[in-house]
């Protein structure tokens, strides 16, 4: 679990019943998308600097390298979803407009396509999940008009956009 205002990353204690801090290798910032490998061993968690993997096995971390020319620096929602049978890699992250394969160890990006990017109909895109082969995502989230968990102009509030797009 991921409490985005404390940056911090909770990890269930079943023994105990409750949730205990999961240690990284670096500070995060406003540590939001969180998505657990097929495998169960590794943890992958989006921040505002990028994707941080931990092996849950060990407790080591490090820092997804994010390949060429690319950055998954501000990720907001981070899916994991299993790959095609003739895909290099056995699974895809998506975040809100991207589509980002890892390699087979997670430790970086081997691609990224862009699903989509700035069109007219997103602003402040969010968090999605995948349907067959689209991916439906908040278009709109309207997170620049708050401050806090308070809403700075009530008439800029407009209703909910969720967009999809076609997995290519």
């Amino acid at each position: 679990m991921t409490d985005s205002a404390s940056n911090q990353v909770y990890r269930f204690d079943g023994g105990a019943h409750t949730f205990r801090p999961l240690m990284v290798h670096r500070s995060l910032s406003a540590p939001n998308g969180i998505a657990l490998a097929d495998d169960d061993r590794q943890l992958f968690v989006a921040d505002d600097f990028g994707v941080v993997r931990v092996d849950l096995d060990s407790g080591a971390s490090v820092d997804v390298i994010p390949g060429p020319r690319n950055t998954l620096a501000g990720i907001d929602g981070l899916l994991l979803a299993q790959g095609e049978p003739d895909c290099s890699s056995k699974w895809h992250w998506f975040a809100a407009y991207c589509r980002l394969p890892p390699s087979r160890d997670g430790s970086r990006v081997t691609q990224t396509t862009v699903l989509e990017n700035r069109t007219a109909f997103t602003t402040t895109p969010t968090t999605g999940a995948l349907h067959g082969n689209d991916f439906y995502f908040i278009a709109n989230s309207q997170v620049d008009n708050l401050n806090g968990d308070k809403i700075l102009d009530v008439t800029k509030l407009a209703p909910v956009r969720i967009a999809v797009v076609r997995l290519p």
